[in-house]
């Protein structure tokens, strides 16, 4: 079923790239800094890989699926992700970067309360979805004839 959006968000590839980027860049480079053997590294990688691998799904799916949904479906796959990466940290008994700048290390489960920013940005775009909508539905005439 094809949906098409003529109100709330729209697709945007920099929005994507944006999310995915921002969501996995620290997971990116926490395990090349010292202490990090190669397990870490490729789980580190894998994780990064999966959010990166969902941008051009979602670009690709963007005639089936409303803006607000593949944001969402991005926002879910960064999440597990994240989860996966701090899990496989805690248990290897990694460190990982925990602030930018300047760079701290901290334990995984320490770090975990930055998962809540996956929800928050959940809500924020479907209050903006929302608000959207609703300023495109003030602002059409109407026609009665």
């Amino acid at each position: 079923m094809k949906t098409t959006q003529h109100n709330g968000l729209s697709w945007n590839l920099g929005g994507l790239l944006g999310i995915s980027i921002g969501c996995s860049a620290w997971m990116a480079s926490t395990p090349f800094w010292p202490g990090w053997h190669i397990m870490g590294v490729s789980v580190a990688l894998l994780c990064v890989g999966v959010i990166l691998i969902m941008v051009p799904l979602l670009w690709r799916m963007r005639s089936e699926i409303g803006a607000l949904a593949g944001i969402n479906i991005l926002l879910a796959v960064t999440f597990v992700s994240n989860s996966i990466f701090l899990v496989g940290a805690h248990f290897m008994g990694f460190a990982v970067l925990s602030s930018w700048p300047p760079p701290r290390f901290a334990s995984a489960l320490e770090s975990s309360w930055g998962l809540l920013l996956f929800p928050a940005l959940g809500l924020l775009f479907w209050f903006l979805d929302h608000h959207t909508k609703n300023k495109s539905e003030q602002a059409a005439p109407c026609n009665t004839h």
